[in-house]
Order: C-alpha cells, then sequence, then structure tokens
C-alpha cells in the first residue's frame, strides 16, 4: 500500500514540474515579444538587406545602408498598368464561401487597377467522367465554382483559370492508371506527345475547365519548365527536334481550345520560348503566330544582363499581338519558407516597373502583368508563404506598380496602419479574409 502512495506522489510531483517548466516557457516568450515589440517605432523603414541572402543578387545597391539608399525614381509610376492577381489553389484551396467574395471585394475597393484573378486550379476542380475521382479530396464543387464566378462578375474581375497542359501535370500522372502518360515513364512532371489519349485526356480536361468558365475570355495553358525526354516507348524515330515536338505540342492544343470556344485568348509562360533554339529560329515561332500569347516571368529583385538584353524583347512582337509579364508577391523564392520575403517581392516588382520603361522593351505590344502567388515549388512539395502573410507584400508591391515608390515597413502588422501606409481606406481591413 505505501509504495502504491508512493507511485501516486511521485507522478503528482512530476506533473507539477512539467506544468511549471510549461509556465516558465511562456513567461520567456512572452517577455521576449513584450520587448521585440517595444523596439519598434512609427517611422517607414527601406530596405535594409545587411544579411547574407543567398536568393537575393549582391549587387551595389544591396549593400547599402538604410538610410543612404536614395530610391532611384521614374517620372511616374503605372496606375494605368493592366494588373492580374494570380491564385495557386494547389494543397490549400481556401473555402470557396467563406474567401472569395470578401477577396474580390477588397481587390475592387483597393483601386489600384486590378482587372482580374488568375486561377491555378491544379486538382481542386471537380471533373467527372474520365477524370472522376482524380481531384484533391478537398476539391471544389460545381457550386462553389459558380460562386467563384458570381463574386468576380459582382465586383468587376475577369476570372482567367489556368490549365497547365504539358509539364507540372504530376496530379495526373502520379496515379498508376495515367503512368503509361508520361513523357518519361520514371518521372510524372511532363506528359507525352507521343500518345493519342494524351489529347483526349487535355480535351476532356479544357472541355470541362470551359463548361465551368463561360464568362472567361482568356485561358492560361502553362507549358513552362517543360523538360521533354520523348523516351515514351509510344515515341516513334523521329527527325524533329524537341523543339520541333514542343511547338507541335502548343499547336494542338490551341487547336482543342478554339475548338471548344473559338476566339478565345491563350496565355502560355515563356520560359521556353526564349531559350536559343527558338529565338535564333523563328521558323519555329512562327508557327505559333497570332495563336498565343506569351507571358514573361522572373522572380528576382535584379534582372541579370542577360535577360534585359534578350533578343526575346524585339522578337516577340514580331509575333505575338500581346505580351504579358509576371512577377510575383509571394512564393518563388525558397521551397520551404513559410513567411513572405515581402522586400524580396516588392523589389521584384519594382524591376518589372523599371524594365517595361526601358528601351530594351517593346512597349507596343505589352498587355499586361500578373502578380504570382505561388502556393508551392511543385505537387510533391510543402506548401510555402502562406497567403495570410503574404497580404502586406500584395498591397506594398501593387502601391509600387502604381506609384514608383519603394514603401515597406515590416514594423507594421496591423491591416488598418498597412492602408493608412498606402493612402487607402483602413475600413478595408473589414473585407479581408
Amino acid at each position: 500500500m505505501s509504495q502504491l502512495i508512493g507511485r501516486v506522489m511521485f507522478i503528482k510531483v512530476r506533473r507539477l514540474i512539467q506544468l511549471s517548466i510549461c509556465l516558465l516557457f511562456l513567461i520567456i516568450i512572452f517577455t521576449f515579444y513584450s520587448r521585440w515589440s517595444s523596439t519598434s517605432n512609427d517611422k517607414i523603414q527601406f530596405y535594409d538587406n545587411t544579411f547574407n541572402n543567398p536568393f537575393l543578387p549582391q549587387d551595389a545597391f544591396y549593400k547599402k545602408k538604410s538610410n543612404d539608399i536614395a530610391i532611384e525614381q521614374l517620372n511616374y509610376g503605372r496606375p494605368d498598368l493592366a494588373k492580374y492577381i494570380h491564385l495557386d489553389l494547389k494543397g490549400a484551396p481556401p473555402k470557396a464561401n467563406k474567401f472569395y467574395e470578401s477577396f474580390f471585394n477588397f481587390l475592387e475597393k483597393l483601386q489600384m487597377g486590378i482587372k482580374g484573378v488568375l486561377i491555378e486550379y491544379e486538382d481542386t476542380l471537380p471533373l467527372q467522367g474520365n477524370l472522376a475521382n482524380i481531384s484533391h479530396h478537398g476539391a471544389y464543387t460545381k457550386s462553389d465554382i459558380a460562386l467563384i464566378q458570381e463574386a468576380a462578375k459582382k465586383h468587376g474581375l475577369e476570372i482567367i483559370p489556368l490549365i497547365q497542359t504539358f509539364g507540372h501535370l504530376e496530379w495526373i500522372l502520379k496515379l498508376e492508371r495515367f503512368r503509361s502518360y508520361r513523357d518519361d515513364l520514371n518521372l510524372p512532371m511532363a506528359i507525352s506527345p507521343c500518345l493519342n489519349n494524351t489529347y483526349i485526356l487535355l480535351e476532356d480536361l479544357l472541355q470541362q475547365t470551359f463548361d465551368m468558365h463561360l464568362d472567361s475570355n482568356i485561358i492560361h495553358i502553362g507549358c513552362d519548365e517543360v523538360i521533354l525526354k520523348y523516351s515514351n516507348p509510344a515515341c516513334p524515330e523521329t527527325d524533329r527536334s524537341i523543339s520541333e515536338i514542343y511547338i507541335n505540342h502548343i499547336q494542338r492544343i490551341v487547336n482543342i481550345v478554339r475548338k471548344i470556344r473559338p476566339g478565345i485568348r491563350i496565355l502560355v509562360w515563356d520560359d521556353i520560348l526564349r531559350i536559343d533554339q527558338f529565338i535564333n529560329n523563328q521558323k519555329l515561332l512562327n508557327q505559333l503566330k497570332g495563336l498565343v500569347e506569351p507571358v514573361s516571368w522572373n522572380y528576382f529583385p535584379t534582372f541579370n544582363k542577360q535577360y534585359k538584353s534578350s533578343r526575346a524583347w524585339k522578337t516577340y512582337p514580331k509575333f505575338f499581338m500581346n505580351n504579358w509579364i509576371a512577377s510575383a508577391f509571394k512564393g518563388g523564392l525558397h521551397r520551404f519558407s513559410m513567411i513572405t520575403n515581402t522586400t524580396h517581392h516588392v523589389l521584384n516588382n519594382r524591376e518589372w516597373l523599371h524594365f517595361i520603361a526601358s528601351s530594351n522593351f517593346q512597349k507596343d505590344s505589352f498587355s499586361a502583368i500578373i502578380l504570382t502567388g505561388w502556393s508551392r515549388f511543385d505537387h510533391f512539395m510543402p506548401l510555402c508563404d502562406l497567403l495570410p502573410t503574404a497580404y502586406s507584400s500584395l498591397i506594398y508591391s501593387l502601391y509600387m506598380l502604381n506609384t514608383n515608390k519603394f514603401l515597406v515597413d515590416d514594423s507594421i502588422h496591423d491591416c488598418e496602419d498597412l492602408l493608412r501606409l498606402v493612402h487607402r481606406d483602413s475600413q478595408l481591413c473589414e473585407s479581408l479574409p
């Protein structure tokens, strides 16, 4: 009996010690937070990159202290510039009835030139038929998609669906029943252009997408970062180059899209099109003349000389009526980051603003900018830069594009203070999800 009593007393003492340790830990955290908060002040803090970040180019601008930085001024910002916000739903689609009405209302009332939203659905579309049961377990319903369309229309925003049609198809090709569709049977990234079933599948996917987006006049067909090996067993021997096969695939996708919805505008990422095999062989680009609108993306805070002087800037207007650019307000920096690096993304938008004003950029065919917000680097990677941490980056980036003023205050975390800083009604915070 005495042993039992001793055992009970030991357990109680141990639990008391554990509780004391937890309380002490909370007190330490609270004390640290209070001291950290008290050090903030009301001054606007301009960029000071004194830490060594391998993802930021270390040029003379970045080595300056914040007090020494003189903001390079153009004569104007671009409030007239058409802006589209990219929502990447991979891995974490927000609740349709909780998010879109509020977010679209916020974008409209922000009055910063936002024309629409590019939505990358991936596995969140409610698909049927041969594509049934391949969507995410938290995928939207058709009612959800209709709700998104209605909210966008109510707030004067256009919805552009982004449907990958070449690479980044892991969400389909990871499944055993679609393994034979892979370009490389060992890798579930790119779909094979050698199979008729490829185009049957993609037509089905595009048809269902259009059926759920009756008001969309633009679609984005992806086609970025395609590493084509042409190694599927169904691929015949051919004298065609990989570049020619890539072009042929896009042509077939364009034909499918226009069969479903004639006259629609078709966007495509340009990272493959701008390589030497295309820019130095304009016969290839001529095969896409008038068919697509390239979107040039770059997410770095400074563009290197090679990118700025690329022949693509002079070549694209000869073949494409409209050319787009894409910056980033979140994601695209580090695949494991959880909190958005606001300064990095505002500088990226600043670089785009300055570049499109330069003599290297052909302005006549320029259409719009997409501010991308990536959720994860691919289907198998963890989430990065959770959306609520990116609201400040989005607002500051839009402000930069509209005014050419670099304005980042990392001490401001309150929505109302942030909106007052960019000269907007602080009551807008009530509509931000």
